[in-house]
Formats: structure tokens, C-alpha cells, sequence
């Protein structure tokens, strides 16, 4: 009779715990679910208010002055496009082109990458990435010659790796104000991380944004690695 009372005991614990092991996994479900619409929704509540509270976090714009041509020569600005994919490049180079054709600087500078992109029918080859990336700066209209890929050490940290060389680069060149160009969502980070080696190269900076947007989940990233670089890489 015992023995009876405790191997239903057991099956009723058995069964509890399975009860118990399906709500804890439908509860995780539900929320998982409920993040991904939230992320990925824009019409779920909360998700335009997050989008812009961190689009204010992680933009940062610095322009030249009106009468820039009076106070900054064009002689001594140099233009810099921050290193990306090609999607991102796309938009950068025609907010660097902009400025460029406003006569804000005369040379246009991008990094320098290894590997090749796509197949050039022409020259019955794939383009390296420095070919394609010249190529859409003189599609927009610069000339040739005023473009320049530099040449850096690249480390596990992209844009930091961009921060401690180009300024130095910029100041052996005898430029003395760097005009910065980077996807919006990116341009806070470029911007700390530049002003932290740009300090002791007196150095005019200014940034500008181009109109390359990321969604929430694009955005949480990026603000994940401003905290990170402001925290630890910077310090």
C-alpha cells in the first residue's frame, strides 16, 4: 500500500515538473517572440521612441562654418571617408562628394582595404576594393587625382584603428583640419575616437553624416559599442 502511495506520489511529481517545464518554455517563447516583434516591428509600442532616443545618443555633426572658404582654405582640409561595406561606402561617398563640390576640400581620402569586390566585365576581372571605391568617387565627379586610399595597421577594432592613424597621416600631408565622413548612426563614435588622437596633432576636426540608416537592431549594436569604446578603448 506504501509502495502504491509513493509510486503515485512520484508520477504526480513527474507530471507537475513536466507541467512546470512547458509554461517556463512557452513563457520564454512568448517573450522571445514578443522582443522580436519589438525589434523588428516599427509600429510596436515603444519602438520609434527607443529608435530615436539612441539615434540622439550615437549621431554627432560638426560642420564648417558658413565662411569656411575665409577661415579654412580648401588647401588645408582634407576629406576622410570612414572604412565600410559597400552598401554603407555608397552613401558616405556621396555626402563626402557633397562637401567636395562645395569646394569644402580638395582631396577626398579613403582606407585602403585588401581583397576584390565584383567582376568587371571590361576589364575581364574582379575590381580590388580600392578600384571600385575610386571608380564611384570619379562616377559622382572627382577627379582622379584627388583621391587617395591610405594605408593602415589594421586591428580587431575597426574604426579605432582608423582614429590612431589617419590624423597622423592627415599631419604629415600638411593638412591641419580633417573633415570626417561616416554613416550617421556611426558618426558619435568616429568622433570620440578621433578627438581622443587627434588632441596632440592640432588638428581641426568636424564630421558630417551621411543618410545611411540602420534599423533598431543595427542601432542597439552600435550603441553596445560606444559604451564599450568610451569605457575601455578610450580610457
Amino acid at each position: 500500500m506504501e509502495l502504491s502511495i509513493k509510486k503515485g506520489q512520484i508520477l504526480l511529481n513527474k507530471t507537475q515538473t513536466k507541467k512546470r517545464l512547458i509554461y517556463v518554455g512557452l513563457t520564454i517563447l512568448i517573450a522571445f517572440s514578443v522582443i522580436l516583434l519589438f525589434l523588428n516591428f516599427e509600429g510596436f509600442p515603444g519602438h520609434k521612441k527607443l529608435k530615436i532616443s539612441l539615434t540622439s545618443r550615437l549621431v554627432k555633426v560638426v560642420h564648417l562654418p558658413d565662411n569656411f572658404n575665409n577661415s579654412y582654405p580648401q588647401s588645408k582640409n582634407v576629406i576622410y571617408v570612414l572604412g565600410g561595406g559597400q552598401k554603407s561606402l555608397k552613401h558616405r561617398f556621396k555626402a563626402a562628394v557633397s562637401l567636395y563640390h562645395q569646394d569644402a576640400a580638395g582631396k577626398i581620402l579613403i582606407l585602403s582595404r585588401q581583397g576584390i569586390t565584383e567582376y568587371d566585365p571590361l576589364l575581364k576581372r574582379n575590381l580590388t576594393n580600392n578600384e571600385w571605391a575610386i571608380n564611384k568617387l570619379i562616377e559622382l565627379g572627382v577627379e582622379k587625382e584627388n583621391i587617395e586610399a591610405a594605408t593602415i595597421e589594421e586591428g580587431v577594432f575597426g574604426t579605432l584603428s582608423e582614429a590612431k592613424s589617419i590624423p597622423q597621416i592627415i599631419k604629415e600631408r600638411g593638412y591641419s583640419n580633417l573633415i570626417l565622413v561616416s554613416s550617421s548612426y556611426h558618426t558619435m563614435r568616429v568622433w570620440v575616437s578621433f578627438s581622443k588622437f587627434a588632441e596632440d596633432k592640432e588638428l581641426d576636426l568636424f564630421i558630417y553624416r551621411a543618410e545611411d540608416h540602420a534599423n533598431l537592431i543595427g542601432l542597439l549594436f552600435e550603441y553596445f559599442k560606444l559604451i564599450f569604446y568610451e569605457r575601455f578603448l578610450l580610457q
